[in-house]
Order: C-alpha cells, then sequence, then structure tokens
C-alpha cells in the first residue's frame, strides 16, 4: 500500500495542484487512460464544488487522501474538508424524463461521480465532510 495526501486551500485557482497531484499518485498503478480521466473529472467535480461552495468567504482547506494497493490496481481516495456539512450522496439524481431545456442547472456532476467510482460513503465526524471513495481498475 502506497499513502500519497495533498493538503490545499480549497481554491479554484489551484485545480491545476489538484490534476497533477492526481496524474503523479495514479501513474504508481496500471490505470488506463480512460478510467483515469474520469478520476481525474471526478476529483475535479468534487474539488470546485467545495471550492466554491464549502467555506463562504472565509475560504478553508480540503485534503485530498490517495491509498494505493498497486497489487489489486485500487484506490481509495478520501477528500476531507472543514466547510459546511453537506452530504452528496442524500441528492437526488437528475431527471431523465424532462428535456434538455427543462432540465435545472446542477447536479449532473455529483451524479457522474457516483457512476465512476465501484464504492462511494459520506460521513460528518469532528466538524469535517469525510467523503470516501474506492475505485478498481480494469488491466
Amino acid at each position: 500500500m502506497i499513502e500519497k495526501i495533498l493538503e490545499i486551500a480549497a481554491q479554484k485557482e489551484n485545480l491545476n495542484k489538484v490534476f497533477a497531484f492526481v496524474t503523479e499518485s495514479l501513474s504508481l498503478l496500471s490505470c488506463p487512460q480512460k478510467e483515469f480521466m474520469q478520476i481525474k473529472m471526478v476529483l475535479e467535480e468534487l474539488f470546485i464544488n467545495i471550492a466554491s461552495y464549502a467555506y463562504g468567504e472565509n475560504g478553508g482547506n480540503v485534503a485530498i487522501n490517495f491509498l494505493l494497493y498497486p497489487e489489486e490496481n485500487k484506490a481509495c481516495i478520501t477528500i476531507t474538508d472543514s466547510g459546511i456539512p453537506f452530504n452528496p450522496l442524500e441528492q437526488d439524481g437528475p431527471d431523465t424524463s424532462l428535456a434538455v431545456e427543462d432540465k435545472p442547472i446542477g447536479g449532473l456532476g455529483i451524479f457522474y461521480s457516483r457512476q465512476k467510482v465501484d464504492d462511494m460513503s459520506y460521513t460528518y465526524r469532528d466538524g469535517k465532510n469525510i467523503l470516501n471513495m474506492t475505485k478498481v481498475f480494469s488491466r
């Protein structure tokens, strides 16, 4: 098992640093390009949501923790922030019966993120939002 941790200010300007961290971390696994891009998009969605909504004007940090299991080609990813409590798993999925012009803005990113990982769980503990994800990569 290999552990990689990034703690960074939850600011949209830091997205490239998050991307570099994801690239560095997942390079330690045999991760197909398609699945690499999916995880990168998931982390982009979650990081931007935290940067946009978790802290308000005061700002704060976000921690991204990768536990990498090369022998299983698996990554366990934890995202932690101290922002307002928010459980993304309680959000309803998009209404696919509506016409595109009638669909409300928002909600698709979290829906997409849930579809691209094998497992996702949320807890709020000690004043922190903790989102855990697991992804097993195809070989």
